[in-house]
């Protein structure tokens, strides 16, 4: 099966189970799409991999790492209301 030619072929790594899927980009190199790759005996989608990108560009999504010794605070947890 031929690409397009904004498709690449890669392991899903969303879980360590290590899928193969075709990910599809946008014009300005963002992840639009996620397929099973059909050529590969290892090309399957499970429900989370159907998802990447709403889980990529997910504003709730931390950006940098966390310090396990520092507690995250939500404003729950402050008794703060949204």
């Amino acid at each position: 099966m031929e690409l397009a030619r904004n498709e690449r072929r890669v392991l899903c790594g969303l879980c360590p189970d290590g899928c193969w899927v075709v990910a599809g980009y946008d014009e300005n190199g963002n992840l639009s799409s996620v397929r099973a790759d059909e050529s590969s005996p290892l090309g399957m989608l499970c429900k989370l991999g159907e998802h990447p990108p709403e889980i990529v560009y997910s504003p709730n999504r931390l950006r940098t790492p966390h310090d396990a010794r520092t507690p995250i605070v939500n404003q729950k947890q402050l008794g703060e209301t949204p």
